[in-house]
């Protein structure tokens, strides 16, 4: 079965955020952190065409949660690295995140809140353009 590549949504990548915010950038959070985010991203409520069956045990793994934290660290102007292809939407949100930082984990604390009770739906964050 040939696996395709699910790009990540703004509201996936707005609960990540809100992770590294919440344990202070570049602290890496706890991997029980991570797995508990993969769990509710694997429920696919932002992807509601998607069955998990299709894309197999690869996606939202904890691994690509991982990924993705790293992409949103190393796009951070305090970076002293070269930062990781996260994509333009995580570019937009790491720079939307410098003046607007408790915005984003509001945003992404209510997105999980709404994964968690199965009542999601895409938030919208007034200022952010992705």
């Amino acid at each position: 079965m040939k696996t395709t590549r699910v790009p990540w949504h703004r509201d996936e990548i707005l609960v990540v955020a809100a992770i590294g915010i919440k344990y202070g950038w570049p602290k890496t959070p706890p991997r029980s952190e991570m797995e508990k985010i993969s769990v509710l991203l694997r429920r696919c409520a932002v992807h509601p065409e998607i069955e998990l069956g299709e894309e197999g045990t690869k996606f939202r793994n904890v691994n690509g949660v991982e990924r993705k934290y790293y992409d949103l660290l190393t796009a951070r102007p305090e970076f002293p690295g070269k930062a990781t292809n996260g994509g333009k939407t995580t570019h937009s949100i790491v720079e939307y995140m410098i003046e607007h930082q408790m915005e984003v984990y509001e945003a992404g604390i209510k997105i999980r809140q709404m994964l968690e009770s199965d009542t999601y739906r895409s938030f919208v964050i007034p200022g952010l353009r992705v």
